[in-house]
């Protein structure tokens, strides 16, 4: 059994992303849960004179203690100006910190996302692949994504859609894999790292 956090890269409450968030929770296998992290609006740019220990901002705090905590990071976002969602990278950047010992490192981690365009996020992927292999988190080999959502959707809830299901339990399915195989983390502060026993 794996549960998994997701960061939403669009919060606008009716967005398709937010949609295909909950057909993912929908079509978890049976034991597997996942839950939204709702607060990415409330994380402040990160600014070091912010992060320090004890006197964090209480979005920046839960917001690492829900990636602790999980077995798993799903990003679930549209693109912007060919890029992520500046949500997003904000939300990666507290989460590295502290450099070395951050929430992220061999963290198992899922981007999906859909876009009215036809590139299906090509850049978002992009810029977030090469940020979660820099802070050390584990990537899935495939990036989940979809072009041309309206037309696919077609006012339709994406857990309805048997093309979008039928990609959601592979890429759960792989992402479930990841985490299978990876060991438990411990928390560095305590001694041990990813992997220590």
């Amino acid at each position: 059994m794996s549960n998994y956090v997701i960061f939403l890269g669009s919060l606008r409450k009716e967005s398709t992303n937010r949609q295909l968030a909950e057909a993912f929770i929908h079509h978890l296998p049976e034991g597997d849960t996942a839950a939204v992290f709702e607060r990415l609006r409330d994380v402040p740019f990160y600014d070091q004179d912010l992060d320090v220990p004890g006197q964090e901002p209480d979005a920046a705090r839960e917001l690492r203690e829900a990636v602790r905590d999980a077995d798993g990071l799903v990003i679930i976002t549209p693109e912007y100006n060919h890029t992520a969602p500046a949500v997003i990278t904000n939300a990666i950047d507290w989460c590295s910190r502290p450099m070395g010992s951050g929430v992220l490192m061999g963290k198992p981690s899922l981007v999906m996302g859909f876009t009215p365009g036809p590139r299906a996020l090509v850049g978002a992927t992009a810029v977030l692949r090469e940020a979660l292999e820099t802070v050390q988190a584990k990537c899935v080999a495939t990036d989940y994504t979809w072009g041309d959502a309206y037309t696919l959707l077609d006012g339709r809830h994406p857990k309805d859609v048997d093309e979008v299901v039928g990609i959601l339990n592979k890429a759960q399915a792989e992402l479930a894999k990841l985490a299978d195989a990876t060991p438990d983390r411990v928390d560095p502060r305590a001694g041990g790292g990813i992997g220590a026993e």
